[in-house]
């Protein structure tokens, strides 16, 4: 019985975050950062009063020597003063050269699919910064060394 109740305060505990609504500083500004996760790069989003955001991506895979360029359409949803869940997609375009030392043989490697997104941030109070999860799966036609990816964002607000 103990372990009903505690289980039914957690859950009225999310269910009151999730519903109390407040303008947590994401709606009309902008944003540049630095992503780390499977793929690191520069992570630019615009967000408009309504709380939709587009986000360009410039990002890159070491192990893989892969890049990626991505643009998504992002939907942010307010959970709090410092909270926001975003959901979104969009597409991305991505490359990777293949030097071969024995053979002097250069290839390229490109592939071009869609992207989604689904992530929160945490805007910092009384600083103009914002620390992010995601989750990002992508879809592509052929064969890709992250079919999905997940970093940690640290954003500068302007």
């Amino acid at each position: 019985m103990k372990n009903i109740k505690s289980k039914f305060i957690i859950f009225c505990f999310i269910l009151l975050a999730g519903i109390q609504y407040s303008n947590a500083q994401s709606s009309t500004t902008d944003q540049i950062g630095l992503r780390l996760g499977g793929f690191s790069g520069i992570d630019f989003r615009h967000i408009t009063a309504s709380n939709f955001g587009v986000a360009i991506n410039v990002m890159g895979n070491m192990p893989h020597n892969w890049t990626l360029f991505s643009v998504l359409a992002e939907k942010h949803f307010p959970l709090g003063q410092q909270f926001v869940l975003y959901a979104g997609a969009g597409g991305y375009f991505s490359y990777a050269f293949d030097y071969k030392e024995k053979t002097h043989l250069l290839t390229v490697n490109s592939q071009l699919g869609l992207e989604g997104i689904v992530g929160v941030d945490y805007y910092i109070i009384n600083t103009p910064f914002n620390i992010g999860l995601d989750i990002r799966p992508r879809f592509y036609y052929l064969v890709f060394p992250y079919p999905w990816d997940a970093g940690i964002a640290f954003r500068y607000i302007f």
